[in-house]
Order: C-alpha cells, then sequence, then structure tokens
C-alpha cells in the first residue's frame, strides 16, 4: 500500500471543484452513509457479475483468502477467524464449497476433530474467472477517479479502518458461558 501523506492542517485553499463544508453532524452522517450505500452498491454489483459463474460472494470471499495464505494449509478454526466468522456459520459455507467442488477437506494427522480446507481444481478455476470479474468491477467502479485520488482513498479508508479497529479493540467483551 502507498501511504499517500495527508496535511493534517490544510491550508484554506482548496481546489474549486471540492466544496468546503463545515463539519457538522450532518456532515458526519452522511459520509457514513455514503460509505454505507457504496459498499452496498459494490456488493450489488458483484453479485450481479458473478452470479454465472455459480458462486457467492462470501464463497468467493473464502476461496480468495484460502489462496492468500501462504506456509502450508489452513484449518476450519483459522478460516473462520480470518474471515470473523462463526465456526458453525464457516462449517456450512464450507460444506457447500465443498458439494460444489470448489474445495475439499482433509483430516489433519494426529487430530480427529480437525480438518484441512485446501482449494480444488474447480476452485482454483473460478477464483481465476472472479478476478476477472473483480478487476472489470473495481475498473467500473473506479471510473473517472484518478490514480492519486484512488490512492488518496486507499490510505484515507485504511486509517478510518485503524481507527474503528483500535476502538472496537477498546469495547468490553461479551461474558462467555
Amino acid at each position: 500500500m502507498v501511504h499517500v501523506p495527508i496535511d493534517p492542517h490544510p491550508a484554506v485553499t482548496h481546489s474549486p471543484d471540492i466544496p468546503v463544508r463545515k463539519r457538522s453532524l450532518e456532515s458526519f452522517l452522511r459520509t457514513g452513509y455514503l460509505i454505507h450505500d457504496v459498499s452496498r452498491l459494490r456488493r450489488q454489483l458483484y453479485d450481479q457479475r458473478s452470479r454465472h459463474l455459480g458462486i457467492t460472494r462470501s464463497q468467493w470471499w473464502v476461496l480468495f483468502n484460502l489462496a492468500r495464505k501462504t506456509g502450508g494449509p489452513m484449518n476450519q478454526n483459522e478460516l473462520a477467524q480470518m474471515l470473523e466468522m462463526g465456526s458453525a456459520s464457516t462449517g456450512e459455507l464450507l460444506r457447500r464449497l465443498e458439494k460444489s467442488g470448489f474445495i475439499r477437506r482433509q483430516a489433519v494427522p494426529g487430530d480427529r476433530r480437525s480438518k484441512h480446507v485446501l482449494i480444488a481444481d474447480r476452485g482454483l478455476e473460478v477464483l481465476g474467472n472472479m478476478r476477472l470479474v473483480a478487476r472489470s468491477s473495481n475498473d467500473a467502479i473506479m471510473a473517472g477517479i484518478s490514480e492519486h485520488e484512488q490512492l488518496l482513498l486507499d490510505d484515507l479508508l485504511s486509517r478510518m479502518k485503524a481507527n474503528l479497529a483500535a476502538q472496537v479493540a477498546q469495547l468490553p467483551q461479551p461474558a462467555v458461558g
């Protein structure tokens, strides 16, 4: 990721095509709504463009995370943590992926209860097709936005995510049991 430095105290001058707004509660809410709307519309676009592949976005996300994992196979619990899902939900998702031939599970030697999750050949094929869908979708989403603006957007959203993660980490954890 390229870090685009941003002056936290910019000069009063601004680009004539960017309106100056006072940061009121309404403008913060508007930013939140925009982020939500962009995410929702992006999901709709991906779902429409990938429907012909016979895979859902959540199934693709599993394949993508399995493919980017380095250092050996991943078990179901590791995958659930990576996806921030419960083990039962992850298990059901994996069951559907296995039934469709996108993944295979194999026993972990010495551990009867644990299974490694591996991408099957059909999963690798659909993953390649999904990357093409993602590329064309991202190109459409970013149309009219310069490379510099895209890098800036990435930087800003990454910082927002880090801020949110830090706040969530400070929240009290629910009692177990």
